[in-house]
């Protein structure tokens, strides 16, 4: 399953740097098998959170075969926990850097 869902977001019609920023969710009920698959923009720290949201939120659901309302649940966790945190670190990151063009004083 590992080489399917990498295969998946590797394949996925979107340019690089959109791709480094990306996040894919993989659920097979028939396996019973989890993936989160993230660019390489995103730093350890948040994978981690992650794959703590599946194990916390969408593994537990589906034991009682909650799928839908669990897999609700973990994507709007992964956006609050990870993906809105990563944005607004990059927000903060371009603020900081001299725009192209912009002479800066001494």
């Amino acid at each position: 399953i590992d080489h399917f869902v990498d295969t998946i977001f590797n394949e996925w019609d979107v340019d690089y740097e959109k791709g480094r920023d990306a996040v894919l969710l993989f659920v097979s009920r028939r396996e019973n098998e989890y993936r989160v698959v993230m660019g390489d923009a995103y730093p350890d720290k948040l994978r981690g959170r992650a794959v703590g949201v599946i194990r916390r939120v969408l593994v537990p659901a589906a034991r009682r075969r909650h799928y839908s309302s669990g897999l609700r649940r973990a994507m709007d966790a992964i956006y609050r926990r990870v993906v809105k945190p990563h944005v607004i670190q990059k927000k903060k990151e371009a603020r900081r850097r001299p725009r192209r063009g912009v002479m800066q004083g001494p």
